[in-house]
């Protein structure tokens, strides 16, 4: 038993002395989005606590449908909407260290007293694809069924594509007559 108190008190010695500077997953940090670069990359000025520091943001779990340029308007659009010059709340998804130039994780918006996932909300609405490179394993499980329910639903992403019409022709190119 007193080994493991030497060996405690060993390690909060050592974190004492050299506290380096990174964020937890635990810590929700403050942000204001200031621009939206694409549906999921945006700028932003961290409220709490390094006040005034712009950062750039990767929003976890999620790819935008640049193969689809009506889509990826909708979605940025969408961002712009839920997040531009709002005080929102910011989780890293994998982590974070001082080396890292953009944040990955999660933003949250406030609806009434529950807060809301911007990335689950552009998946809900079929407005991006789900990347689980990118999503943490606590909210992997959240995101793909935020975009099932899309598929479901037929939206967005996830909606049938318009027929093509096609002209009628009595001809037959390619007989010889």
């Amino acid at each position: 038993m007193r080994k493991w108190w030497i060996i405690l008190i060993s390690v909060l010695c050592f974190l004492s002395f050299f506290p380096g500077k990174g964020y937890t997953q635990e810590e929700l940090l403050s942000v204001r989005v200031i621009k939206c670069t694409r549906p999921h990359y945006l700028k932003a000025e961290v409220i709490s606590p390094d006040e005034g520091k712009e950062v750039s943001i990767k929003l976890a779990g999620i790819k935008s449908p640049i193969g689809r340029a009506e889509i990826y308007k909708k979605a940025l659009k969408r961002v712009k909407e839920l997040t531009l010059n709002q005080d929102l709340k910011f989780d890293f998804a994998l982590g974070y260290s001082e080396e890292e130039e953009v944040w990955v994780g999660y933003l949250y918006i406030p609806e009434g007293d529950e807060w809301k996932i911007v990335n689950a909300e552009l998946l809900r609405e079929g407005l991006v694809e789900l990347d689980e490179k990118t999503a943490g394993e606590n909210m992997l499980g959240y995101l793909i069924s935020a975009q099932e329910e899309a598929q479901e639903q037929k939206v967005g992403l996830w909606s049938s594509p318009e027929p093509q019409k096609r002209e009628k022709r009595e001809e037959c190119p390619g007989c010889i007559r």
